[in-house]
């Protein structure tokens, strides 16, 4: 048996599903997305908890985050550290459909406490862990989309010139992506100096 064509068929199959629930759970309404969540995790049904995931920041938060303006959690607020965690860590192979969620996810995101910064911090560790398969999903992106998308996964509470701390994870991303991109080099040094200087 040849367990190279094997490992292809399973990958198909896999991304297969994916593609079939996407119809399904995109006209999910907010709670029918979080019992979809519930039961998709407590299952350990990945295909399902991807599919059922938030797609936008603003779905994200509404679910996973906290509304300043009722001053209420949002219904997954409790669940966010362990339902973020298995969305990073399910992920069965590493591949552009995975990314392009996430991506669609974080370029409209902002540093903030819980939910927001346990996706960051899942985030930067994905790109750094596969530079050269984000650099193949930026090329179809615009660079706006793309300042917008680092401003997000390299932001910081505190984001000013002299952290340390904060320097070092910049420059850490940075030699990361140097020899795959001179476009995100340039891009990714823009959104540091952008976040920056709204922090001065």
């Amino acid at each position: 048996m040849n367990y190279e064509i094997v490992g292809i068929m399973r990958q198909l199959i896999y991304m297969l599903l994916v593609q079939c629930c996407v119809v399904v759970c995109s006209s999910f309404t907010a709670p029918d997305k979080a019992e979809s969540l519930k039961s998709a995790y407590k299952d350990n049904d990945t295909v399902k908890f991807w599919n059922s995931f938030p797609d936008t920041f603003s779905e994200f938060i509404e679910l996973y985050g906290y509304n300043q303006v009722s001053d209420k959690p949002g219904s997954l607020y409790n669940d966010s550290d362990k339902h973020i965690e298995y969305l990073f860590y399910s992920c069965v192979v590493a591949d552009m459909i995975h990314f392009d969620k996430l991506y669609g996810i974080a370029k409209d995101g902002y540093w903030d406490a819980d939910a927001a910064n346990y996706f960051h911090n899942e985030m930067w560790k994905l790109t750094l862990k596969y530079p050269n398969l984000w650099v193949e999903l930026f090329e179809s992106k615009k660079d706006e989309e793309l300042l917008s998308f680092w401003k997000y996964v390299i932001s910081s509470p505190h984001p000013e010139s002299y952290n340390q701390s904060y320097f070092s994870f910049y420059i850490d991303t940075l030699k990361c992506f140097a020899t795959y991109s001179d476009r995100t080099v340039k891009i990714l040094h823009m959104a540091y100096l952008e976040l920056l200087e709204t922090n001065c």
